[in-house]
């Protein structure tokens, strides 16, 4: 027969399996915003006016955007998810205070 110790256990337990099952939600699609991030180019260059050997080609040449995206996105990405985990336990910090007083 459970407790009324067993039964806090309990409901502790229940909400470190849907605390797991919501991390791994956030890490699949980190994961997956990462990686779609490297099918993203720049766009192809456009056909040069004339001569191209003139100096009428386009400015950059054509140059992929780069690693820098991605890094930028990481970035934001770790801010963001530091701005909801400091927003959450400022949460719960206060519920405690209202339950305690």
């Amino acid at each position: 027969m459970l407790t009324l110790s067993g039964l806090k256990a309990l409901t502790g337990f229940k909400k470190t399996i849907k605390t797991i099952f919501n991390m791994k939600k956030i890490f699949i699609l980190t994961v997956f915003l990462v990686f779609a991030s490297f099918a993203i180019f720049a766009q192809m260059p456009a056909t040069p006016p004339g001569d191209a050997g003139s100096g009428g080609g386009p400015v950059g040449g054509g140059a992929p955007i780069g690693s820098g995206v991605v890094l930028l996105m990481v970035l934001a990405a770790g801010y963001g998810g530091k701005k909801v985990y400091d927003f959450h336990l400022a949460g719960r910090r206060d519920k405690k205070r209202n339950l305690a007083g």
